[in-house]
C-alpha cells in the first residue's frame, strides 16, 4: 500500500469516528446548528472518500466493505445516540466538578442565589438595567449597585462568580427553595439543558426554564437535566 492509499484510508476511518467525537465531547459546548453544519460536511466528505478509495482497491470483498461501512456505523450513530448523550454529561461534568462543589458554596457565602445572561442580565432574579439608560418605573430593572446593595453583596464577589460561571461554560445558575441549584448550559425558551446539585436526588417538576422531562445521575449529588 502506497502512501496516497494510506492517506486515504486513514481520512476514511476518521470520518466514520468523527459524528461519536462531536457528540460525546462537543454537543454540550458548541452550538447545535454549528454541529449540524460540521456533520453535513463530514458525510459529504465521506462520500467523496469512499468513492476515492473504491476506485483504489483492487479486491471486490474490500470494495463492498468500504461502500458498506459507513451505513452501518450511521446506524450504530443513531442507535447508540442517547448513550453518547450519557457519556457526554458525565464527562462535562467530570471536566468541572471540582469547581462547581467550590461554586455552590461561594454562592451560598455571598448571598448570591441566581445569576443569568440567558434572556437578559440578571442578580437574585432581578433585571439588571445598563448604566446608560433611564430609571425603570416598573422596577423589573434595576441598577446592578441598587441590587448589590439591596441584597448586600459584594460587586466584586458578583464579578468574581459571574467570571467563574461563564468560564464553566453556563450562561446562569438558580438556586430554588429546596436547595436545589439549577445550572443552564444553553437554551432556547423552554427547551434547555444543564446540571443540577440535589441533596435529595429527586426530580424537580420544573425549574426556571421549564418543565424537567431528563434527570441522569452523573456524580454525587449532580444530575445532568433537560426540558421541554
Amino acid at each position: 500500500m502506497n502512501m496516497k492509499d494510506k492517506i486515504l484510508q486513514t481520512l476514511y476511518f476518521l470520518c466514520l469516528i468523527i459524528p461519536f467525537v462531536e457528540v460525546i465531547f462537543f454537543i454540550k459546548t458548541v452550538h447545535v446548528v454549528f454541529l449540524l453544519f460540521l456533520l453535513i460536511i463530514i458525510v459529504v466528505f465521506q462520500l467523496i472518500i469512499t468513492n476515492k478509495v473504491m476506485k483504489r482497491e483492487s479486491k471486490p470483498w474490500r470494495r463492498y466493505l468500504f461502500l458498506f461501512l459507513p451505513f452501518m456505523i450511521l446506524v450504530v450513530f443513531f442507535y447508540t445516540y442517547d448513550g453518547q448523550v450519557k457519556v457526554a454529561n458525565y464527562l462535562f461534568f467530570k471536566f468541572r466538578e471540582s469547581r462547581l462543589t467550590e461554586f455552590v458554596e461561594h454562592s451560598r457565602s455571598m448571598k448570591i442565589s441566581q445569576i443569568s445572561k440567558r434572556s437578559h442580565l440578571s442578580l437574585n432574579y432581578t433585571y439588571i438595567l445598563p448604566d446608560s439608560l433611564p430609571r425603570d418605573t416598573t422596577k423589573r430593572f434595576l441598577y446592578l449597585d441598587d441590587i448589590l446593595i439591596r441584597d448586600g453583596v459584594k460587586k466584586e464577589d458578583f464579578t468574581n462568580l459571574a467570571s467563574d460561571l461563564y468560564s464553566m461554560d453556563f450562561i446562569g445558575f438558580t438556586t430554588f427553595k429546596d436547595g436545589n441549584i439549577s445550572f443552564t448550559i444553553s437554551g432556547f425558551l423552554d427547551n434547555c439543558f444543564g446540571i443540577s446539585y440535589s441533596e435529595s436526588g429527586k426530580r424537580p417538576d420544573s425549574n426556571d426554564c421549564g418543565q424537567i422531562i431528563y434527570w441522569q445521575k452523573v456524580g454525587d449529588k449532580w444530575y445532568a437535566w433537560g426540558t421541554t
